[in-house]
Order: C-alpha cells, then sequence, then structure tokens
C-alpha cells in the first residue's frame, strides 16, 4: 500500500486502477485520492470574479483571473476570433530545464479566455458555463434559461438561489439536488414537485409545506394531512411574506427534520459503484454528482463518462485522467479547461485538437509541444524523449503544481472543499489572494433595516446598497431578483449571494464516504454521514421500510 507524498497518509491502488493507468500509459498516483482532488481544485476558480482590462483591445472586462494574476487575459469575442494564432508564442522544447518551469513560461504569455463561458446569451456574468441565456451570477451551468445565484444547475429556468437544480425545474428558490420541481423552495432531495417548501426527500407531491419523506402526497403541513382548506389557511398564517415568519418556519422545519432518518447515500439505478448522488453508473468508485458513468473513479460533477479517473467537471468523456473541467472528447490527461480533443497531455484551454503536449489556448491544431507545430513523424520522436526527460526530473504523471496556480486557493473550489486558513495554506505550498474583489462599510441601508415583509418594498430598493448580516459585505439586488421575491412572495435576504451559497453547501455533505453501521438494523454500510454526526442513519433497505 502506497504512503501519499503530500500527507503521508496510506492509500489503496485497485488492480481496476493499474489497468487504467496502463491503458493510457501513465504511471500510478503517488499523491492519495484526497490530496489529487485538493490539488487540482486549487486551479478552478468558479465565483471570484474581476474587473481588469483586455489586453488585447485595451475595454475593461469581467474576468475570473485578478488583474494581479500572472497570466494574459483576452475578452471571450477576442480569444475565440481569427484575430490571432497561440502557434505565435510556440517555442523549443530544453531537455536542460524541468517540463513543469517551461510550461509555466508559455502558460504566463500566452492569452487566456476572460472567463469559461460558452455560447452565451444575456449572460456575462456566470462562468464554467455553456448554452445560457438570461442568467447572473451562476457557475457550473448547462442550458438554463432566467437563472440567479445557482450553481450546478442544468436544463432549468426561472431558478434563483439553488445548488444542483436539474431537469426542467422551473420557479425554484433555494433548492438543493432537485430535479422536475416547479414553484418550490427551501427544498432537499427532492423530485416531481409542485408548490412544495421546506420539504426533504419528497417525490411526487403537490402543496405540501415542512414534510419529511412523502410519496405522491398533498395538503401536508409537517407531514400532517390537511384538507385544501385547512392548508391554505395555515399558508397564508405562516408564509405571508414577512421574513420573520420564515425564519420561525425555517427553524421549526430544522427541528421537525431531525427526528426523521437520513438515507447513507444517494445511489439511483447504480451497480458496484461507490459515492454520493449518483445516477445511472456502472463500476464507478468514490464518485461525487455522477451521472451516467461506467468504468470511472475519484469523479466530481461528471455527466456521460467512460474509464476516466480522477476529473472533475467532465462531460462526454472517454479515456479522462486527472483534468478540470474537460470533455466531450478521448484520450486526455493533465489538463485543464480543454474540450473536443483526442491525445493531449498537460495542456490548458485548448479546443477541437488532437495530439498536443504542453500546450495552451490551442485550437483545431495537430502534433504540437509548446505551442510548437510539429509533423507526425517528429512529434512521435519527440513526445516519448520528453517523458523520459519528465521521468528523471520526477514530474511525469504528476498534475500542475498548486504554486503555479494563476488563483489564489481561497479563490477556489478547493477552499469549498478542503477549507484552510490563509497560514495553513501557504505552508503547504498553495498561493493565497489577500485583495479579494468587495467592499464593506459602504451600505446606504443595513440589514435591521430592511422591510419585514415583501410587500412593504418598492423598486427603490434596487438603488440601495445592502450589507450581508454574516460577512458585512456589500452587495446589491438586481431587478429580476425583486421580481422573483414579489411573484413568490418571499421577503428579501439578509445575506449576501456568496453567504447564502455557503449556507447552501452545509446542507450538503461532504465529498468523502465513511464507514459507520446502520442505526437501526446494525449492518455495516458506506455513508458521507461521518460517525460524530447527531442524524439517524440508516441502510438502503431501512430506509425504504420506513418511507414506504
Amino acid at each position: 500500500m502506497p504512503t501519499c507524498k503530500n500527507c503521508q497518509t496510506e492509500f489503496t491502488i485497485y488492480p481496476e486502477d493499474i489497468k487504467f493507468y496502463q491503458k493510457i500509459g501513465v504511471p500510478a498516483p503517488t499523491f492519495c485520492p484526497g490530496c489529487r482532488a485538493q490539488r487540482r481544485l486549487c486551479w478552478r476558480n468558479d465565483r471570484t470574479l474581476y474587473k481588469r482590462k483586455c489586453a488585447a483591445t485595451g475595454q475593461e472586462i469581467i474576468s475570473m483571473y485578478s488583474p494581479e494574476a500572472p497570466v494574459v487575459v483576452y475578452e471571450q469575442k477576442v480569444w475565440w476570433g481569427d484575430g490571432w494564432d497561440a502557434l505565435d508564442y510556440g517555442r523549443e522544447f530544453d531537455f536542460t530545464r524541468p517540463f513543469f518551469s517551461q510550461f509555466a513560461e508559455l502558460q504566463k504569455v500566452t492569452p487566456h479566455f476572460s472567463m469559461y463561458n460558452m455560447n452565451p446569451v444575456n449572460s456575462d456574468f456566470i462562468n464554467y458555463a455553456r448554452d445560457n441565456k438570461n442568467c447572473y451570477l451562476c457557475f457550473s451551468m448547462v442550458k438554463n434559461e432566467d437563472c440567479y445565484y445557482c450553481q450546478n444547475t442544468d436544463n432549468s429556468c426561472d431558478c434563483l438561489d439553488c445548488i444542483s437544480a436539474k431537469e426542467q425545474s422551473e420557479k425554484c428558490y433555494e433548492g438543493v439536488d432537485i430535479d422536475h420541481c416547479y414553484a418550490c423552495g427551501f427544498v432537499q432531495n427532492c423530485s416531481n414537485l409542485i408548490d412544495c417548501w421546506f420539504c426533504y426527500n419528497c417525490v411526487g407531491c403537490q402543496n405540501c409545506l415542512g414534510s419529511v419523506n412523502l410519496r405522491n402526497a398533498s395538503y401536508c403541513w409537517f407531514n400532517e394531512q390537511l384538507t385544501p382548506e385547512e392548508y391554505q389557511v395555515r399558508l397564508k398564517k405562516y408564509f405571508n411574506g414577512s421574513f420573520a415568519a420564515l425564519e420561525i418556519i425555517k427553524q421549526k422545519f430544522h427541528q421537525h427534520l431531525q427526528r426523521f432518518p437520513r438515507k447513507n447515500l444517494w445511489l439511483i439505478k447504480t451497480v458496484n459503484s461507490s459515492g454520493d448522488y449518483l445516477l445511472n453508473t456502472k463500476n464507478a468508485r468514490d464518485c461525487f454528482d455522477v451521472y451516467d458513468a461506467e468504468d470511472c473513479s475519484y469523479l466530481w460533477r461528471s455527466l456521460d463518462a467512460k474509464d476516466a479517473h480522477d476529473v472533475y467537471g467532465l462531460s462526454e468523456g472517454e479515456l479522462m485522467y486527472e483534468n478540470i473541467s474537460t470533455g466531450v472528447g478521448r484520450d486526455t490527461a493533465f489538463s485543464l479547461m480543454s474540450y473536443y480533443n483526442q491525445g493531449i497531455r498537460y495542456s490548458d484551454s485548448c479546443f477541437s485538437s488532437q495530439n498536443l503536449f504542453g500546450c495552451v489556448s490551442l485550437r483545431h491544431k495537430k502534433y504540437c509541444i509548446l505551442n510548437k507545430e510539429y509533423t507526425e513523424k517528429e512529434y512521435n520522436r519527440l513526445v516519448p524523449k520528453i517523458i523520459e526527460h519528465m521521468k528523471q526530473g520526477g514530474e511525469w504523471g504528476e498534475f500542475f503544481s498548486a504554486k503555479m496556480s494563476p488563483f489564489g486557493y481561497n479563490e477556489t473550489l478547493a477552499q469549498e472543499n478542503f477549507p484552510l486558513t490563509k497560514e495553513e495554506a501557504l505552508s503547504r505550498g498553495f498561493n493565497w489572494r489577500d485583495n479579494l474583489p468587495f467592499t464593506v462599510g459602504q451600505e446606504t441601508i443595513k440589514p435591521e433595516d430592511l422591510a419585514d415583509n415583501i410587500a412593504e418594498v418598492k423598486d427603490n430598493i434596487l438603488q440601495e446598497v445592502l450589507a450581508c448580516a454574516v460577512c458585512q459585505k456589500n452587495y446589491k439586488l438586481i431587478r429580476q431578483e425583486l421580481k422573483f421575491y414579489q411573484e413568490q412572495n418571499l421577503p428579501l435576504p439578509r445575506l449576501c449571494p456568496n453567504c447564502r451559497h455557503a449556507e447552501r453547501l452545509k446542507l450538503r455533505n461532504p465529498r468523502r464516504l465513511y464507514q459507520r453501521k446502520c442505526d437501526k438494523c446494525g449492518v455495516a454500510m458506506q455513508t458521507a454521514y461521518s460517525l460524530d454526526r447527531p442524524e439517524k442513519v440508516y441502510c438502503e433497505e431501512c430506509y425504504r421500510q420506513e418511507i414506504y
């Protein structure tokens, strides 16, 4: 059993992993799965956006790269345009120097796009997204319309403050892991709901509030069956657009939820698979938020993958390893933000290309090393020599080091999943960004002075500068957001978008698995609930018996 080169803990490399590494021609990892994930995630900044100037036009743009980041940034349309060629930055490989130092130099001078936002329509302030329309401050999003402050949400519309709203969810607020829900709020692990609020693990329900583990129910109030008339009377009394009333219901629901057992894992239509929030997977190990996968390990946020290991943000990929934000391709390893490729290694922001090694921002290219183009014969002669050179320096098979990242640790998904203090991050070799883009003390209205009821809020609130009740950072409301609150009879939130996002994250279990016993039958099981958690946790069979 190998010992992690980073954290010094022992970890397991399984026989099927060895077969995969042999298939794509890479050595076994020297970092454990957790440390590999942390190292990858420090390269992905979803949510921290800056104003800076386009290096080509001088125009002010919005970018995921801070003005101090050591990288050249182009505005989206310029980067995707034909007015420049990344081959102009190509250079010969120097066999007297380490590969990573040469690649880092290429990364710093070759232009990067300001944000990863493909095919947006009126959706400039979103990142790691494609095919979205009328969306604002949304991250990791695919094919949505009229969504605001959402993350990991796909194929949905008119949703606000949701994480992982899927498959035609509409008019939902504060939803976490939902699908096919309509006009619902504060619901988690639910599907096919209509007009439901404060529900957990409910399916096929309508007009329910404060309920848990219901199936095909209507007019239930904290799991109590009511007539339609009784339900409407209570709804008008306690859910009336008042912030104070909403907080009372929220606290009551939290207490109510603690009475019910939790399911150990959310696995649907899975075969020989482990992880959490898996759907239609076969032979998947330690995967999280993964749909339609086969023969995969250590994937996070993935759709339609086969023979893939250690990737965050994968869609439609095969033979993928140690990547972040890649897909619609085959045979890609140690790469960042690269799509529609085949046969690439150690590359960044490359698209629709084949046979690249150590390249940055190439499109529609073949047989390139450090952005220099070669013949197929020359490429096939040089790459093995470079790999041998990397082996001698201990580089081959390792992902890019954290120090090479243009982001501070606290800007990235690494901080969300592996939180560290500044001192801890720096001592472990990560970067840190001190000057994050926010203001404090510039509010024109304090949280305690906001109107209690949405009916009392006028349009002039859009001109006010608000302050978060938790972090004190300033923020503003947008018109679409206010319209949503008014239509749904919801009070104004007292937290900024980032703190609201952090509160939703607390509702989800971490991407880790633990061994513990079912609190009902005592059988040993895997779960995302650690032993020190207070919830009662049941195995799949006992949980089904509880519900049905």
